[in-house]
């Protein structure tokens, strides 16, 4: 295989307008193309034709595939971890602020105690 035939495969030049018309939502697609570059990077095997055994560029190579429409990104709408975390670590706080207010009126009442006995005490006296 020639240089310039391995350059072509392993490095393609993208239409980024193609790529926008594709995909209006460019934060999506930035997104999309990193984490499709990542697992490029990582070893995934490639879904379009590349020289395997010579360089190539993962970032390029991701935006070929979606052009191509061999990769499709999505939205997962699901609740993730993180949501199921934050919302049990939401309630656990709501707990320990009932607690902690429970324990000052508490604190309060044990303190209005003292004080009248003192003042009962003084009277007597």
């Amino acid at each position: 295989m020639k240089k310039e035939e391995i350059q072509a495969l392993n490095f393609p030049e993208i239409n980024l307008k193609e790529l926008y018309d594709k995909f209006s939502n460019r934060f999506l697609l930035s997104v999309g193309v990193a984490k499709r570059a990542r697992q490029l990077k990582e070893g995934a095997r490639p879904l379009v034709q590349i020289a395997h055994n010579e360089p190539f560029n993962p970032i390029s190579i991701a935006m070929k595939e979606l052009l191509e429409g061999r990769v499709n990104i999505t939205i997962d709408d699901d609740k993730d971890d993180a949501d199921i975390f934050i919302n049990e670590l939401d309630a656990g706080l709501e707990e320990d602020l009932k607690l902690e207010d429970g324990l000052e009126e508490k604190a309060e009442k044990d303190l209005k105690k003292k004080e009248s006995k003192r003042k009962s005490k003084s009277l007597s006296a």
